[in-house]
């Protein structure tokens, strides 16, 4: 399911909890969402078919428990939380670290 974003993902709780919060490379951050087709729906500063990583960023970096949500989104999946023209399928072809790592990336847009 490359046409969708690899944004949004989750894990079990505990792995949610235990996961290390680490500063991301902005270079690598991109090159994973190439590399796992979320540049196929999103962008970092503009809506295509997704929302923009940068509006994903300024909507949840500061709330609380933002990063596991978006873990869970990305693995899970999640409609209408941007209107209901976005839905985002699972992405389950992403191992935790990478979900980890973009969730991290996209929150520092």
């Amino acid at each position: 399911m490359k046409k969708l974003l690899c944004l949004l993902a989750a894990g079990l709780a505990g792995t949610v909890l235990l996961a290390p919060v680490r500063a991301v490379d902005a270079g690598s951050g991109l090159a994973l969402a190439d590399k796992r087709g979320c540049l196929e729906c999103h962008a970092i500063g503009w809506t295509l078919v997704g929302p923009s990583f940068s509006s994903v960023a300024a909507r949840y970096r500061q709330q609380t428990g933002a990063r596991e949500m978006l873990v869970d989104k990305v693995r899970f999946g999640g409609a209408q939380h941007w209107g209901e023209r976005f839905n985002m399928w699972p992405q389950t072809n992403l191992s935790d670290e990478e979900v980890y790592e973009l969730v991290d990336w996209v929150l520092e847009q």
